[in-house]
């Protein structure tokens, strides 16, 4: 084996150990961020740009009556819980969120899996490139 072999061979497994490294740091912040959201008293929902709900605290889903399988498997949208008077806030704080990363938290309704309505005060903060939260 030549010495260039033998250095390329060094270089891939130290790249490796870097990768394996990067890879278990971001698995304790997804169990750190997890713990949080599972041990927090207030109703937490992750959703993309779109409004599609991926998942939620125990807390949200009692709040709903939704279980996270439902939110993740059937697409569940905020615009699809939301009271239709509140739709017009809803769009607003959208494009605050994208344009200054923040929005005045405000009350709302949502409906929730049985059809009753549940208020909310509505906060949002970006966690991945300005998405919502």
């Amino acid at each position: 084996m030549t010495a260039h072999a033998k250095w390329k061979i060094q270089e891939l497994e130290e790249k490796e150990q870097n990768l394996q490294r990067l890879v278990q740091s971001v698995r304790e912040h997804e169990m750190k961020f997890r713990r949080f959201v599972d041990s927090s008293t207030v109703a937490i929902a992750v959703a993309s740009r779109e409004g599609r709900i991926s998942d939620a605290n125990e807390v949200f889903l009692r709040l709903t009556g939704y279980s996270r399988d439902e939110l993740r498997d059937k697409g569940v949208r905020w615009s699809e819980m939301t009271a239709s008077e509140y739709r017009k806030a809803d769009s607003q704080a959208a494009t605050e969120i994208i344009e200054r990363g923040c929005f005045i938290p405000y009350e709302k309704e949502l409906i929730c899996r049985d059809g009753t309505r549940v208020a909310i005060k509505q906060c949002e903060s970006p966690i991945n490139d300005r998405s919502r939260f």
